[in-house]
């Protein structure tokens, strides 16, 4: 059972941050960093960098939308786990243009495969497919959500998306 989550020395069941779109990612990495988690069978390390692989995605995207709202990350223990929430206006994303299905479970895609190499090439290499694949390693249970500008929920259609709320489940029995 997650019983706590520690930040900077204080011990807490819920932490909110907002993160400034001009911000260093060494600022970025330090902070996430300090957020460690007692009661939890998984690895703190492991919850940092899914959670720092959704937190740069949302930067990316802001900061190529020049969007400056901060974004939002939420950590809450539960008595059965972790669940965490990415909330930026980044403009979303087309999931169907992903080199894979996101309701698939990670353990059936081959990163190596040719879904994952024709992306890589698409995107001259700068961008490889793997952020939600990595985050769903860590947090089986992923809901994505489309957002307006009102932030309400909306299906996913190119140019009405203003931003997206990540959210993922940890049961304190995955490792």
């Amino acid at each position: 059972m997650a019983t706590a989550i520690e930040f900077r020395n204080k011990k807490v069941r819920q932490l909110s941050l907002n993160i400034a779109v001009d911000i260093k990612f060494d600022e970025v990495l330090n902070t996430i960093n300090d957020v460690h988690f007692q009661g939890l069978s998984a690895k703190d390390e492991h919850i940092h960098f899914a959670i720092l692989e959704m937190v740069n995605n949302s930067l990316r995207a802001q900061r190529e939308t020049a969007r400056t709202e901060p974004i939002r990350l939420e950590y809450e223990c539960l008595d059965a786990g972790l669940r965490f929430l990415v909330a930026d206006a980044g403009g979303g994303f087309d999931p169907w243009q992903l080199p894979y299905d996101l309701t698939q479970p990670v353990d059936a895609l081959d990163t190596n495969g040719p879904a994952f190499q024709s992306y890589r090439e698409l995107h001259e290499f700068q961008r490889f497919g793997l952020g939600l694949y990595t985050v769903k390693k860590v947090f089986p249970n992923l809901t994505i959500t489309f957002l307006d500008e009102q932030k309400n929920p909306r299906p996913w259609a190119e140019g009405q998306i203003y931003g997206t709320r990540i959210e993922g489940w940890l049961e304190n029995n995955h490792v």
